[in-house]
């Protein structure tokens, strides 16, 4: 992912499992442009995983490393045969305001991935999906935060 972004990427990650019922409420439109705060407990292969409770939207307490969310990756699995009247998207948006159009959505097929830079301005949200479960696993990559400030000249939140 370094490689085809051509971002300068920490080793520090955090993934989940993101599982939304049937009739599930759509997300708010929003970016994940946010400090990461880590503990520096790196497995043996060099990659921190965040695996202690540390709160990934702020400077928390305790921990030793604060970065920025700089990739996010979407793996869609485990999903019913996706139809169009399904719902369950990821809408990438222009704008954050509330009323907005998604410029794309992107269904949750099986075994696709979406990936995409996190900017101040990358906004995306969970359109509600009607029908299916809509299961995925969510990575972030983040960088330091002095070169995210740089390369959009404002800071993270």
């Amino acid at each position: 992912m370094n490689r085809f972004f051509n971002l300068n990427l920490t080793k520090n990650m955090i993934a989940e499992f993101h599982h939304h019922p049937p009739n599930s409420a759509g997300g708010y439109i929003h970016n994940d442009y946010d400090i990461s705060s880590f503990k520096r407990e790196p497995l043996a292969n060099g990659i921190n995983a965040h695996t202690h409770q540390i709160d990934y939207r702020g400077r928390t307490p305790g921990a030793d490393i604060y970065c920025v969310r700089s990739i996010a990756i979407l793996y869609y699995f485990n999903n019913h045969k996706w139809q169009e009247s399904d719902g369950g998207e990821t809408a990438l948006y222009t704008d954050y305001k509330k009323g907005s159009e998604p410029v794309i959505k992107v269904a949750p097929h099986n075994n696709r991935m979406l990936a995409f830079e996190i900017s101040p301005k990358s906004f995306h949200a969970f359109l509600n999906n009607k029908k299916n479960v809509r299961n995925s696993m969510v990575q972030w990559m983040h960088s330091p935060e002095a070169y995210v400030t740089a390369r959009y000249g404002e800071s993270a939140k």
